[in-house]
């Protein structure tokens, strides 16, 4: 599916890898949380629809 990402945010774990307190090998992928509404679904895919609200986690 692919989502229209309207939110993001960074939780703790990410700020511990941003101070250096988490040894976190690079690149990274930080502020993995978000929220959107989808906009295409593929083949398969059953559980959501175009329009609905969705978060990301």
């Amino acid at each position: 599916m692919l989502v229209r990402v309207v939110g993001t945010g960074i939780c703790h774990t990410d700020l511990i890898a941003r101070s250096g307190d988490m040894p976190l090998p690079l690149p990274g992928v930080m502020g993995h949380e978000g929220s959107g509404v989808v906009e295409k679904v593929g083949p398969g895919v059953e559980d959501v629809a175009v329009g609905d609200r969705v978060i990301m986690g």
